[in-house]
C-alpha cells in the first residue's frame, strides 16, 4: 500500500489542535468529582495526557511561527542592506 502524505498549513495545525484542546478540555469537565481521591481513571489519565500534549504542539507551532517570521525578517533586511552597501 502507497504511503499518502498530507500538506497542512500552519493555521489548520493550530485550528485542529485548538478544538481537540476543547473537546478534552469538555471531557474532563464532565469527569470532575466522579473518581475517588488519588485514584483517577485510566481514561481521566488518558485526557490529561492528551491535553498535555496538544499544549506542547500549540507552543511548538507557535514557536515554528515565531522563527519563520525572524528568518524572513532577516532575509529581508540582509537584502536592504546590499542594496545600500
Amino acid at each position: 500500500m502507497a504511503e499518502v502524505h498530507y500538506v497542512v498549513s500552519s493555521s489548520d495545525a493550530v485550528d485542529a489542535a485548538a478544538l481537540q484542546l476543547r473537546e478534552v478540555e469538555l471531557q474532563v469537565s464532565l469527569l470532575k468529582g466522579k473518581e475517588t481521591e488519588g485514584n483517577p481513571p485510566d481514561f481521566e489519565l488518558c485526557l490529561s495526557n492528551f491535553q498535555t500534549e496538544l499544549l506542547d504542539f500549540l507552543t511548538f507551532l507557535e514557536d515554528e511561527r515565531i522563527a519563520q517570521s525572524m528568518a524572513k525578517a532577516v532575509e529581508d533586511d540582509a537584502l536592504l542592506i546590499g542594496q545600500v552597501a
